[in-house]
């Protein structure tokens, strides 16, 4: 980070790339549905986070400002379409269908988690998937979505709240 604020080098903008590259490209898939269409918006989110740099902004969290760019680029991209995922593009739901398994108490279908999710509100989706599929901490889910820690943990806590009723409902 520092040679990358400092410098503005390429190769460290490079290395985070490729640290960054696959996470952010899930997150956007998850978004549009669409793999293609998942790359352009990629590609655009680290051209937008390279500007970031050139123009000599300050970088706290890399992370969390990629996630931030990917959302907005996301949000700009697709404005009137619902956000949707085929079930063959489902394995990002592996962590998901794990934790929420846990949590409810019980082993469940990666198909019935995947309906579920798709059922329910943009924000919510976008909110459980960053938490689960994405494992990012509710500190960094909360900068991303620019909301107070403490509400996006109720919010969480709610959406899985709703989640074991549709997936109760689903068993």
């Amino acid at each position: 980070m520092y040679r990358l604020e400092a410098t503005q080098d390429p190769e460290a903008f490079s290395t985070l790339y490729t640290h960054y590259y696959p996470a952010i490209y899930r997150f956007i898939l998850f978004r549009v549905s669409n793999r293609d269409v998942a790359h352009d918006v990629a590609a655009d989110v680290f051209l937008k986070l390279w500007t970031h740099v050139i123009e000599r902004r300050k970088v706290t969290h890399f992370r969390a400002l990629a996630y931030r760019i990917a959302r907005n680029t996301v949000v700009d991209h697709y404005r009137t379409v619902r956000p949707t995922i085929s079930l063959e593009d489902a394995e990002m739901f592996t962590p998901m269908t794990e934790d929420l398994g846990i949590t409810i108490g019980g082993a469940i279908d990666r198909e019935v988690v995947t309906h579920a999710v798709m059922g329910l509100d943009p924000d919510d989706m976008e909110l459980i998937m960053l938490f689960y599929a994405q494992g990012l901490r509710v500190k960094e889910i909360a900068t991303i979505v620019n909301k107070r820690e403490g509400a996006v943990r109720v919010q969480l806590h709610r959406i899985r709240k709703l989640l074991r009723e549709k997936i109760g409902e689903n068993i």
